[in-house]
C-alpha cells in the first residue's frame, strides 16, 4: 500500500510482497487522519490458491509511541482464517478486533473519476429487457437488448464448462443494444448474458438465455 506525500511521491506504507502464507503486514509509520481527510493511494496484490480469503485491509487508532501490534509478521494459512470452514474466522483474527483493529470499510474509498466502474459506490442500476439471440453463427451470436436509462453494453456467453467469453464495453451510453459476441465454438451451447453500466456506475447483470451456435 503506497500513499501519496505532500511532494507527490508515492511511497510504501505497508509492504507485505512475496510469496508467502496469509500473513498480517503492518505499515512501517501511523498516518494522520480525521473525518475530512484524503489520502491518494495505491494498492497493489495478488493472491492464491483462490478460494482462501483475497486481502484485507485494516486499520486501528493509535497514540504517539505506540509499539507495533504483537501480531505483526504473523502468518499462517489457518492462523487467521479456516480454509476448510468457509474462511471462518480463527482466534487470531477475532483477537486482532478486539485490540481495536477493523476492516476499511468501502465508504473510506473512492475512485477516480477516470475509472469506467466503481464498486465502492451504488449508482442506479439499468433495467434489462427483451434480451435476445438475433442472429447466430457458427463461432458467436449477435445479442440485442435494452435498457430503461442510457447504459454501457457487453455480453457475457459460457459454456457448459465455465469458460467464460466476454466482450470489451464500448463504454457508449444508449438504450437500445447490440453486441456481436464472435470467437465461441462451433455447434456448442451456451449460457449469454448481457451487462450494462449507467452513467452513475451502476451495473447490472441480466438473466440468461440459452443458444447453440451452428455448425
Amino acid at each position: 500500500m503506497k500513499l501519496r506525500g505532500a511532494d507527490g511521491v508515492y511511497t510504501a506504507n505497508v509492504d507485505n510482497d512475496g510469496d508467502h502464507p496469509t500473513r498480517l503486514g503492518c505499515g512501517v509509520a501511523p498516518i494522520a487522519l480525521d473525518a475530512t481527510s484524503e489520502i491518494p493511494m495505491v494498492l497493489e496484490y495478488y493472491q492464491g490458491p483462490r478460494y482462501h480469503i483475497s486481502l484485507i485491509l485494516l486499520m486501528r487508532k493509535v497514540t504517539a509511541g505506540q509499539p507495533a501490534d504483537p501480531a505483526c509478521g504473523v502468518s499462517g494459512n489457518s492462523t487467521w482464517f479456516d480454509p476448510n470452514n468457509s474462511s471462518k474466522p480463527q482466534k487470531a483474527y477475532t483477537a486482532l478486533l478486539a485490540r481495536g483493529w477493523a476492516p476499511v470499510g468501502k465508504d473510506s474509498f473512492a475512485l477516480s473519476n477516470e475509472v469506467m466502474f466503481n464498486p465502492c459506490k451504488e449508482g442506479e442500476r439499468p433495467v434489462i429487457s427483451n434480451l435476445t439471440l438475433l442472429e447466430k453463427f457458427n463461432d458467436g451470436f449477435v445479442v440485442t437488448w435494452n435498457t430503461d436509462i442510457p447504459a454501457t453494453s457487453q455480453v457475457v456467453a459460457k459454456n457448459a464448462a465455465g469458460v467464460q467469453t466476454i466482450t470489451t464495453s464500448d463504454n457508449i451510453l444508449r438504450t437500445s443494444h447490440q453486441v456481436r459476441i464472435t470467437g465461441l465454438a462451433a455447434s456448442t451451447d451456451y449460457s449469454v448474458q448481457a451487462v450494462s453500466i449507467s452513467d452513475t456506475y451502476g451495473r447490472t447483470i441480466s438473466t440468461a438465455v440459452q443458444g447453440r451456435t451452428d455448425d
